[in-house]
């Protein structure tokens, strides 16, 4: 990424020196915004850097080979490199855009459109051709050339993706522009948002190659608030690949529209995590939610902002495998505060339930706040299961409908299966559990070593690594004494 500077253009002389403080903290004492700043113009000031530092050096990356390409066929069909105001190239593309020859070779200098050197001897004057002059102040795709000049050159030359001149679009009528002339006012909580999430969607489209991709994403990710969420939510991002959006999503949409709470119920397996994460990610683009993760409901409390649009996920709210009393009486004990805030209409909480939890008496004393109680076993259409089965199940569609008609039909089963399809698929889903268990005899029989490695996996809850046989180590008699029961009982 090129060499962050300061950013200049359109800033209040007054305000210059904060954000050259915000961009370098190590080179002052402060370690956040100047307290004297209030909160709409530290937004402000952070959305001006993450355009100039982020946005804009992500585009060049992508604008130059492609205006690079663009001048190239030019020399070749239109001799553009060679051209005298006789036959010059006046427009360009589908839009016939008018193509501004001011700015390039001196023509200020001269005196009049008839004496200009209309010879385009670069991609950099390529590209000026259709801009503003004003915005044509550059030597190079570097620095000088910015935001602005970069998103009018996708805008203007019809070569780029029409999904990308979209986003230009509105990365300029809804982030840049109302950035460059600013009224502090506008900039609050949900503006910040979902300009921070606009430029995100904006590079991820440019699809740049991954290191590049996960430097800019990680440097934009630096200027969000919740630092501590960023590897959890990008998380989910990864696992909603795997996600398939039925009619239900929408659904629970629709119902949040006018509701704030909601609770997903379902049998394990019925997939209420991804779905709920997959709502949250949805408030959060398309309606500037910030997502809240939480590991107990006290959080809820503890990260509630006033007049900020924030949506809390709680996962197993009232406990994983059987009720928690602790859970409830947590939930209870907040549920003053929690009517409170639903009132003001700022929040949305989604949370899970397993069904046989949601069912126990102590759990219904627990559940007024929550308006919607959305159960996915009941809620799946045919079509909704069909869609699940047909991305995990390689089999046609009559054997299909067969399968999604059986109770132990779940979203897990399928991607379970997905990953052993050399499993009988019949068998699989009506009995996974004895499927693995034949499985697993088998290993212990046959492979040794692998049934012994997916043991220690067990005894060390899903991980283990170098330290626990390091050689080196002196372990003490209980560790020993365990290992050799595992070696025993693995025959090896």
């Amino acid at each position: 990424m090129a060499t962050q500077t300061p950013i200049i253009s359109s800033i209040p002389v007054d305000l210059e020196k904060q954000i050259c403080e915000l961009q370098h903290p190590s080179h002052t004492a402060c370690t956040g915004p100047p307290g004297d700043l209030d909160d709409n113009k530290k937004r402000w000031l952070v959305v001006g850097i993450c355009l100039h530092s982020i946005l804009a050096p992500a585009l060049r990356k992508y604008v130059e080979p492609i205006v690079t390409n663009l001048y190239n066929s030019l020399k070749i069909s239109d001799h553009i490199d060679l051209q005298t105001y006789q036959g010059h190239l006046q427009t360009y593309g589908t839009a016939n855009i008018h193509l501004n020859y001011y700015p390039i070779n001196n023509n200020k200098a001269t005196r009049g459109y008839r004496t200009y050197d209309y010879k385009v001897q670069n991609a950099v004057d390529l590209s000026k051709l259709f801009l503003k002059t004003h915005m044509a102040n550059y030597t190079a795709f570097y620095e000088s050339c910015n935001s602005s000049a970069l998103l009018g050159m996708i805008v203007n030359i019809d070569i780029f993706p029409v999904n990308v001149q979209r986003d230009a679009k509105d990365a300029r009528s809804v982030i840049r522009n109302p950035w460059a002339h600013c009224n502090f006012t506008e900039w609050n909580a949900m503006n910040y948002t979902l300009s921070l999430q606009k430029i995100e969607d904006f590079i991820y489209l440019l699809n740049l190659n991954g290191p590049d991709e996960n430097q800019f994403i990680g440097e934009l990710n630096k200027r969000r608030t919740n630092d501590a969420d960023i590897p959890e939510i990008e998380r989910w991002k990864q696992n909603s690949k795997d996600f398939v959006k039925t009619d239900t999503v929408t659904d629970i949409l629709e119902i949040l529209e006018n509701q704030h709470t909601l609770l997903l119920i379902g049998v394990s397996g019925m997939g209420k995590t991804l779905t709920a994460q997959n709502i949250a990610l949805n408030l959060c683009h398309e309606k500037g939610y910030r997502i809240i993760p939480c590991r107990s409901v006290k959080d809820i409390k503890k990260r509630y902002e006033d007049d900020v649009r924030q949506v809390f996920f709680v996962d197993d709210i009232y406990g994983k495998y059987t009720a928690n009393i602790n859970y409830i009486e947590n939930w209870i004990t907040i549920e003053e505060f929690i009517n409170h805030i639903l009132n003001k209409g700022n929040i949305k909480i989604l949370a899970t339930c397993r069904t046989e939890i949601f069912k126990q008496e102590n759990v219904k004393t627990a559940l007024k706040s929550f308006n919607v109680h959305f159960d996915l076993a009941v809620k799946y259409s045919t079509e909704d299961k069909l869609k699940i089965a047909r991305k995990y199940l390689k089999e046609n569609d009559k054997l299909l409908k067969d399968i999604v008609v059986k109770d132990e039909f779940s979203p897990l089963m399928c991607f379970l299966y997905s990953q052993h399809d050399d499993f009988d698929v019949n068998e699989f889903l009506d009995s996974p559990y004895k499927t693995f268990s034949d499985e697993w005899d088998t290993l212990k029989t046959f492979d040794k070593e692998k049934f012994c490695v997916l043991l220690l996996c067990v005894i060390h809850n899903g991980t283990i690594n170098e330290t626990n046989f390091d050689v080196f180590i002196d372990f003490d008699k209980e560790e020993k004494r365990k290992l050799k029961v595992i070696f025993d009982c693995c025959k090896l």
